[in-house]
């Protein structure tokens, strides 16, 4: 999903980005992604932007394009990634413990405050809106961060709906309780900035951050 009028190398990157990230959330190294790709009609301009946003994010994230099908019909864009991780070691939402810590692995906020920005709900200076913009439109999948969880007993998601509801999938998953310190949640600054009575709200219900939720055990 992406705002109307999106710029088309910036949704080339998301789009790719986004996906790599679900790889990153198993602890997978990146080998390739296939494209299916509907437009209304041909637009030589967009598809220009769009691959050049595509092939931005896949060099970035070590990936490769290796196939794929282009149709006319409603604006829809499918990608599909392989990874690949030792046998039996893909991490997974069902293996937390009682007794370990959750832990994220970045400031939260970020994206839902830039909805705002982008829906025009929001003003603020350039330097904060450019934070909050990149944010959204470039997330970093966390791919060194999910491969060096592999074999310590995490259990991982990645934040795209939220943190409150991404712990919940994970707690449910593993039959355990989640307790999560309000105090302790890395707000993103630039969402602080935009509004400090909503960057706390936007950091645990926004959604689109793409930073890895994971437990892990103390002595790790």
């Amino acid at each position: 999903h992406f705002p109307a009028g999106t710029d088309s190398f910036l949704l080339g990157q998301r789009a790719l980005a986004v996906a790599v990230s679900d790889l990153a959330a198993m602890g997978a190294t990146p080998i390739a992604f296939t494209l299916a790709l509907s437009l209304p009609q041909a637009d030589v301009d967009w598809l220009r932007g769009f691959s050049r946003g595509l092939e931005v994010m896949a060099h970035k994230t070590a990936i490769t394009l290796v196939g794929g099908d282009t149709t006319r019909g409603p604006l829809n864009i499918g990608l599909t990634v392989m990874g690949t991780v030792p046998a039996g070691q893909a991490l997974l939402r069902s293996t937390a413990q009682p007794g370990q810590q959750l832990w994220v692995s970045g400031p939260l906020g970020a994206a839902a405050a830039a909805l705002r920005v982008l829906d025009g709900s929001c003003v603020i200076d350039e330097t904060t809106s450019a934070a909050l913009l990149a944010s959204y439109w470039t997330p970093e999948p966390q791919l060194r961060l999910g491969q060096w969880l592999l074999g310590r007993g995490a259990a991982v998601l990645d934040v795209s709906d939220g943190l409150l509801a991404d712990a919940g999938h994970l707690a449910t998953e593993s039959g355990v309780q989640v307790v999560i310190e309000q105090a302790l949640v890395p707000v993103s600054s630039a969402a602080s900035v935009l509004s400090a009575e909503q960057a706390l709200s936007w950091a645990l219900t926004g959604g689109d951050d793409y930073q890895l939720v994971f437990s892990l055990s103390a002595d790790q």
